[in-house]
């Protein structure tokens, strides 16, 4: 009998999560090509001014023929494609908004359209104003669905102590190939990436924090719980409240892009790709992790920066969020 990984994944079963996301083979696609009736737009500095007056207004979303920045060509294309409303792709960071503004982020706006229009036209269009360093569309995209099937692997019951012969006591350990292949999964001996020899020199150092640009990552879960950064001014602020001035509320554990919430959806695969990362190693429980620490609260911290959720997207924020935040690794499992 077969049945499909995701029918019977556990919320505690790590080594699940990861069987059921390398045979999903996760990514992020176009569907329809371009999101309709969304354009973005990166302004020359020098323009930048009259834009930040306008957008308290045009963030809201204004009625045709009342779209205005005070930037004569851009104007006048934004009115030929019935241009609504404008925001920034990378929101106000807070006390982070002068290293923002010193790269450029404040750059980028995200412009509506009329959604009826194409819009490459629009693009082709405003690249000719000549108020604009760059114009792209938003690109469309999905989640790809399961399309394999596969046997489930027998593993061993939780708390199982695993051979002498290896490094750590995480019960799942002796199958997890890819850290140390003995041909336990019919593959070949070696073809793994020498982990032990790696943890040996470092298993891990608490102050290097991974920002995970996903889906959210399960920041209760047993394997991972002792790993996670924890934002403790948001932690031990008042909801509802920016209580650490970065530009997020109630951020405690890092922040869903795709809904704009600090309220993370926990997902399959950004907890798949933690654990990956820094499932806490020699505690006796699940997985063992390229990074986990030595069981002695020496791992990585995962940030949960998530990009797919009730709705995805956001993606470019939540990549500035983590570097604005202290994550030194930006990890990205997904495509377009």
């Amino acid at each position: 009998m077969t049945i499909k990984f995701y029918h019977f994944v556990s919320r505690t079963s790590l080594l699940a999560i990861f069987i059921m996301a390398t045979v999903i083979g996760f990514a992020q696609t176009n569907s329809r090509g371009v999101v309709p009736g969304k354009m973005l737009v990166k302004f020359k500095s020098e323009n930048v001014f009259r834009v930040e007056n306008a957008a308290k207004d045009l963030d809201k979303g204004m009625a045709t023929g009342q779209f205005k920045t005070g930037i004569a060509g851009f104007d006048i294309t934004a009115k030929k494609y019935k241009a609504s409303g404008m925001r920034r792709v990378f929101p106000a960071a807070g006390r982070m908004e002068a290293k923002q503004r010193k790269y450029g982020l404040n750059l980028w706006y995200e412009v509506d359209i009329d959604a009826s229009l194409k819009v490459s036209d629009a693009v082709n269009d405003m690249k000719k104003t000549g108020d604009l360093i760059s114009a792209q569309p938003v690109f469309e995209t999905k989640l790809i669905e399961p399309k394999y099937k596969t046997k489930p692997v027998s593993v061993p019951k939780k708390g199982a102590r695993p051979m002498n012969t290896l490094e750590v006591n995480d019960p799942y350990y002796g199958l997890q190939w890819d850290l140390k292949n003995t041909t336990q999964q019919g593959g070949y001996a070696g073809a793994d990436i020498n982990v032990e020899n790696a943890w040996k020199v470092n298993a891990g150092k608490r102050e290097v924090i991974v920002a995970v640009v996903d889906m959210g990552v399960d920041y209760t879960h047993e394997d991972l719980a002792a790993n996670m950064w924890v934002n403790e001014a948001e932690q031990n602020g008042i909801e509802g409240v920016d209580d650490d001035k970065n530009g997020y509320v109630d951020d405690i554990y890092g922040y869903d892009f795709a809904d704009k919430t600090g309220n993370i959806v926990i997902g399959d695969h950004g907890t798949h790709v933690a654990g990956t990362v820094a499932a806490v190693n020699n505690n006796g429980i699940g997985v063992a992790s390229v990074a986990g620490g030595t069981g002695n609260g020496d791992g990585v911290r995962i940030m949960t920066t998530q990009v797919f959720g009730n709705n995805s997207g956001g993606n470019a924020a939540a990549i500035a969020y983590g570097a604005n935040n202290g994550a030194v690794i930006s990890q990205n499992s997904w495509g377009y």
